[in-house]
């Protein structure tokens, strides 16, 4: 019997020194200007965990993959990327200038990898398409020396998605460099860098752009040209073995000309409700298939002739104003925050819209702020002696509100155009140009 208590005895010692012991995220602040923080996978856009900011917070986590994600307050108007993986404590610290900032080298790292890409590609935007990818190639190496000289301080994965990530940011400048900005075309031999990309890289879902643009390049050389969406999904699924890969990029693909449709114009003249309702269909068994269908359903829902939806702002007076305020009049929402410097960049000439149709009995212009805090939006408008204007209104948090939701605002600027009956015209707009007075013009001539 003594025996019996010694070996029970020494399974329950064995037992709690083998008991799994969670990873945590604990917060420590040097301001109260930050009351929440917020931690979203990038790959999938989804909110991981929301918490208070409050002393001595720790918080158990519960994930079983290694992702990338952002630690970010409300509205992104504060971010910082970090890496989360199921053997990593996350101490995250709110600087007295509301910056944030963790505790990990490898998060250390993957933000400079972000912040360093986007200063070297602005002194570099100009230089000659013959020598730029030498170029980038040696800034390339020189970031993939510092992140190895860290090596004994990261996890393996880390290091590995980092190294990654180190080439993804370049090569992700570099596509859009070729694609959009210079209008090469797909033979052109500046696109070599794209052999590069593995098309199975277990790393490739943190920025899957980069594989599409490597396939859309490929498929049109071996096509001569882009005829249908589903050829195209086909393709993607050919050149890639790694099951839920293929799956995701076919999600994202879709996802994007939906979401992004300016960075893929000439796949989205050839998609329309029929086209991707068939796509969604075909797509019944794709593990991404609920992140799809959630897309589709806003494309449905804020499409050419659908309904606005009847949001509720606030002016600086604290008044509510509704959509419905203005029905019998066109409606044109330009959407923004104090955060945003492209929307701040733009705010000359929506105001020179203000003042073209501001006596206009038919027309309204609306400056929807989605700013998290009301004081932020209220003194940038002072800063730019701007308080006068009545059209400013805000909608605060707004990209995470239903507002967001229904008139899919996942990045601004963004405008929208809304009929007098109410209907959206054109959901995604674009900024103020002659254009797009003549297609209120034209549309004003409809109502008389």
């Amino acid at each position: 019997m003594k025996h019996f208590y010694i070996i029970i005895s020494a399974l329950l010692l064995f037992s709690a020194c083998h008991t799994e012991v969670k990873p945590t995220i604990s917060v420590k602040s040097k301001t109260d200007t930050v009351d929440s923080l917020f931690i979203t996978n990038i790959i999938t856009n989804e909110l991981i965990y929301e918490f208070p900011v409050t002393e001595n917070l720790n918080i158990e986590t519960t994930n079983d993959s290694i992702f990338l994600a952002s630690i970010h307050t409300r509205g992104n108007s504060i971010s910082y990327l970090t890496i989360v993986h199921p053997e990593k404590n996350i101490e995250v610290t709110i600087q007295s200038d509301s910056t944030l900032i963790t505790n990990s080298v490898g998060d250390s790292l993957v933000n400079y990898l972000w912040l360093s890409n986007v200063q070297f590609a602005s002194n570099n935007i100009s230089t000659h398409t013959d020598s730029i990818l030498n170029k980038f190639d040696s800034f390339r190496l020189t970031r993939a020396q510092k992140i190895n000289a860290f090596n004994s301080e990261l996890l393996p994965e880390e290091h590995e998605l980092l190294l990654y990530q180190n080439d993804a940011i370049i090569y992700s400048f570099l596509f859009i460099l070729g694609r959009s900005f210079r209008g090469l075309p797909p033979n052109h031999n500046y696109f070599q860098f794209a052999n590069q990309l593995d098309n199975n890289s277990k790393w490739a879902k943190t920025l899957p752009n980069n594989l599409l643009y490597k396939h859309e390049i490929n498929f049109v050389r071996k096509n001569d040209s882009l005829t249908s969406l589903s050829d195209f999904t086909d393709y993607i699924e050919e050149q890639t073995t790694n099951k839920d890969l293929s799956e995701f990029l076919k999600y994202s693909y879709i996802n994007n000309i939906i979401e992004s449709p300016s960075y893929w114009e000439k796949h989205q003249k050839l998609f329309n409700s029929k086209i991707l309702k068939k796509e969604i269909k075909k797509e019944k068994e794709n593990a991404y298939y609920e992140l799809l269908n959630a897309s589709s359903h806003r494309f449905f829902e804020v499409q050419k002739g659908s309904k606005a939806f009847n949001f509720t702002a606030k002016n600086k007076g604290g008044e509510l104003i509704k959509l419905s305020n203005f029905k019998g009049k066109l409606v044109y929402i330009d959407n923004w925050a104090s955060w945003c410097g492209p929307c701040i960049g733009e705010r000359p000439n929506v105001l020179q819209l203000v003042e073209k149709y501001k006596n206009h009995p038919k027309v309204e212009i609306l400056m929807v702020s989605v700013d998290a805090q009301k004081q932020e939006w209220l003194n940038i408008l002072k800063e730019r002696n701007e308080l006068h204007y009545n059209n400013d209104v805000l909608i605060q948090n707004g990209m995470r509100t239903r507002y967001g939701d229904e008139y899919r605002i996942k990045f601004i600027p963004k405008y929208i155009l809304i009929g007098a009956d109410g209907l959206i015209i054109n959901s995604d707009i674009g900024p103020p140009s002659i254009a797009v007075e003549q297609i209120i013009d034209k549309e004003l001539e409809k109502l008389y």
